[in-house]
């Protein structure tokens, strides 16, 4: 049995690659999940930012969660 394993930073790779490609509501989940679980300079390594483009894009990521939070609370008729 072969198994595959990947580093931490390696997925956080990953996880930036596929937030780079994703749209609508796949967006909103992966920036709300970084948001919440990602330190300031894991989100700098990933994305190669300097600390005031991380700021930038942690605002952007919460504008996103907060609008996806209410689409989550919003129920139905």
């Amino acid at each position: 049995m072969n198994f595959n394993h990947s580093t931490p930073a390696q997925n956080i790779a990953a996880l930036r690659e596929r937030f780079r490609q994703s749209s609508g509501l796949q967006t909103a989940r992966i920036a709300r999940w970084i948001y919440n679980n990602l330190t300031l300079a894991q989100i700098k390594a990933a994305f190669g930012l300097t600390d005031a483009q991380v700021a930038t894009l942690r605002a952007k990521f919460l504008a996103l969660r907060d609008k996806l939070n209410d689409i989550d609370a919003a129920g139905g008729e």
